[in-house]
């Protein structure tokens, strides 16, 4: 998949899952709305506020950042792993998954994102671009364009979601003792991650692990988070 730009997929592919095409790009749009809204708000408060007002508002901007996200990853991770199992009983290996990623989706927050958020606002804060903009009853639309350059990345973290799918599509697999199939999305331009071990039949999970060292869609590959290729049970 297109490693530059995280873009929402389409439904009607062969062979593609739909609930989960549609559930991954729920979630991706709901990461959005909820940065947007909060990027719009606090914009709009430090452009009104003093700046010495202004640590306080970030902190406190942040805090209620963290908690937006995390709680969305709660939420949307379990369905991944429900939709991977396609009915199945959750086993001790996808619940490993879905509890690693989980923990690294929350701590990527906290000790990624927040950390750049802050040092982001902050040095824009003293520039003389914004200074002159907040001045001039600009300082919103100046602050909201700086917020604005991470939604990219805020948006990425749905990948998360397709990880989770299809590691527990893989697990589930092998559990069944079937094949299974890297599919490549037809709507994307794939990196050469997807390109090498995509399009391709396994004997199983493992057996695919061992051949891609690990790399699943979505983890490993280039395209990373972008990736929007599908592991799915051979009949």
């Amino acid at each position: 998949s297109d490693p530059d730009a995280f873009a929402l997929r389409g439904t009607g592919t062969p062979g593609r899952k739909p609930a989960a095409i549609l559930a991954v790009n729920a979630y991706q749009k709901k990461l959005q709305r909820i940065y947007s809204e909060w990027a719009d708000d606090l914009a709009d408060d430090l452009a009104d506020a003093d700046p010495s007002e202004h640590d306080g508002l970030i902190e406190k901007a942040l805090a209620a950042l963290l908690l937006l996200l995390r709680d969305a990853g709660r939420t949307a991770l379990p369905d991944a792993v429900e939709l991977g199992l396609g009915g199945d009983t959750i086993n001790p290996d996808v619940l490993k998954v879905l509890t690693d990623a989980m923990e690294s989706n929350e701590d990527y927050l906290e000790d990624s994102l927040m950390p750049d958020l802050d040092a982001k606002l902050r040095q824009g804060l003293s520039g003389q671009d914004i200074l002159e903009a907040i001045a001039a009853g600009a300082g919103a639309a100046a602050i909201g364009g700086l917020l604005a350059t991470m939604l990219g990345r805020v948006e990425s973290y749905a990948g998360g979601f397709w990880d989770v799918y299809n590691q527990t599509v893989g697990d589930i697999a092998d559990e069944h003792g079937k094949p299974i199939r890297w599919t490549l999305d037809d709507n994307a331009n794939h990196c050469d991650t997807c390109l090498e071990f995509g399009d391709r039949e396994y004997e199983s999970y493992a057996a695919m692990l061992e051949v891609t060292g690990g790399i699943t869609p979505a983890q490993g590959t280039i395209c990373g988070a972008n990736d929007r290729c599908t592991l799915e049970e051979v009949d």
